[in-house]
Parts: C-alpha cells; sequence; structure tokens
C-alpha cells in the first residue's frame, strides 16, 4: 500500500490517498482507529475483492465501495489481481461531500452504486476513465471534490465556518460560544452538524482537541495532569478517559508504543 498526499488546500478534508496494486492473496490487514480519519471511499479499478470489516461476515465486492467512520479494521483480499484508489476523509471532512452523514454508515461497508447522491453525480466513471496512475487518479478525483466543496458552500456556510473556528480553537470551545460567534442557535448549530457531519459539534470538539495532544505529544511525557489542563480538560481523570475513548489504550502504553516505533 502505497501512501499520497492531498493538495494542500484539500488537507482539512482529505488525510491521504493510498494506492494498493498486487495479486498476492496475503495482503495484511488495514488498520485505523476513530481518531485517524472519517469515512474510506475505495474504487476498486480491477478484479474483485472479499473485504471484512471489524468482526463483520466476509462481502464480495466488484466495484467500488465505502467503509464507515467508526471502522477500526479492514481486511482485504483479492480474488484476482487487485488495483485499489482509496481517499481517506479527516473527520469533518466529509461534509462538503456527501450530504449523508457518516454516521448512518458507522463501521459499515457500502456499495457505491447504493449511495445515488455520488452514483448519480459520476464520480465512479470519472475515476475509472482517468487512467491507472496515482498522479491521474488524485488529480481527477480533486477536480470533482473541488466542484462538489464550491456548491455546497453556497449553502451551508455556517458549518464551514464553524468546522474552521473548531479547528483553529484546537476543539478548546464551549459550542454556546460556537453558536454566538456564527450568530445562530446552539440547536440550530447541532442539526446542521447531524445534516452535514454525522457527529455534534461538542464530539468534533473532542476529536480535534485529542488529535492535538497525539501530534504534540512527548515520548518522554510524564506530567499527565498539567498536559491534561493545558490541552482543556477538567483534570487528569477526564483526560485519560477521553484518550482510552478515543485510542484504546492508557496515554502511557500509547506513548510507550508510539515511541518504540520511531
Amino acid at each position: 500500500m502505497i501512501r499520497h498526499e492531498p493538495h494542500p488546500e484539500l488537507k482539512n478534508y482529505i488525510q491521504c490517498y493510498w494506492t494498493l496494486n498486487c495479486s498476492d492473496n496475503n495482503i495484511d490487514a488495514i488498520y485505523r482507529t476513530n481518531l485517524d480519519a472519517g469515512l474510506l471511499l475505495i474504487f476498486n479499478l480491477f478484479d474483485p475483492i472479499e473485504c471484512v470489516v471489524d468482526e463483520a461476515s466476509p462481502i464480495t465486492i466488484a466495484g467500488d465501495f465505502m467503509v464507515g467512520a467508526l471502522a477500526k479494521r479492514i481486511e482485504i483480499k483479492p480474488t484476482g489481481s487487485i488495483s485499489l484508489f482509496a481517499v481517506q476523509f479527516t473527520p469533518e471532512g466529509l461534509y462538503p461531500f456527501l450530504s449523508m452523514p457518516p454516521v448512518d454508515l458507522s463501521n459499515f461497508c457500502v456499495e457505491l452504486e447504493e449511495v445515488w447522491e455520488l452514483n448519480g453525480l459520476g464520480v465512479s466513471k470519472q475515476i475509472h476513465s482517468a487512467g491507472q496512475t496515482p498522479e491521474k487518479l488524485i488529480q481527477t478525483f480533486e477536480g470533482f471534490f473541488a466542484r462538489r466543496m464550491n456548491a455546497f458552500r453556497k449553502h451551508s456556510l455556517n458549518v464551514e465556518k464553524a468546522v474552521t473556528i473548531i479547528r483553529a480553537h484546537k476543539g478548546q470551545i464551549p459550542i454556546e460560544t460556537l453558536a454566538n460567534q456564527l450568530q445562530i442557535s446552539s440547536r440550530h448549530l447541532e442539526r446542521k452538524f447531524t445534516e452535514r457531519i454525522g457527529v455534534p459539534p461538542k464530539q468534533l470538539c473532542r476529536i480535534f482537541r485529542l488529535k492535538n495532544v497525539l501530534i504534540n505529544l512527548s515520548p518522554t511525557e510524564s506530567n499527565w495532569s498539567a498536559l491534561a489542563v493545558a490541552n482543556g480538560y477538567f483534570d487528569q481523570a477526564h483526560f485519560i478517559h477521553e484518550f482510552q475513548f478515543f485510542t484504546g489504550k492508557s496515554p502511557i502504553i500509547y506513548s510507550t508504543a508510539a515511541s518504540s516505533q520511531r
């Protein structure tokens, strides 16, 4: 699997792309966590594949498909030659692209032809006719995404502004304060987030707050209480609870494992 970076102007929406091309029947599972990113969109450019998401039963997929934002483990097995092009969205990155909230997908795997909105827009057709080079695939998808994003901004500007503010505050902003800055009610803001992002603004704040911790986490960190307060947590217990909720590990275990991989 080869990772590719998105255009700098799209990094708030797309975490990365990756391509996978081989005929090896022993492909390693692709691991994800809730914190890594949001929904995963995979274009299958060759033979059908067998896909297992978390502990679900294997399914055979001949076309393009989406894997929900809550999936933690994806196992892909080829039935022949395999050629995949994947778009890995950030937790909040899907909202300009698809009005169906990612929470509706949960950790499920859904074939793209079942998602009428994207199927009707012809994104699969554009990708499949783009040629097999990663550069051409990325260029085609980013052109499609940019047009989609510009159309979205015309009618969901408050969501765009809200995400920008949350990101700038690294998740440390009360929802009432956020709503006041946008001059809308908290209830209206939450409804818009549910429609476009699939998680309430408070949940997105939690994700950004902990992502900021992970980005700046020192392998020799020992003052967890001070780190908790500096990142807007009530206390060390609150911080540890949030850390374990999103990563499945305690801060000490996570930091030790990350240090050993460097």
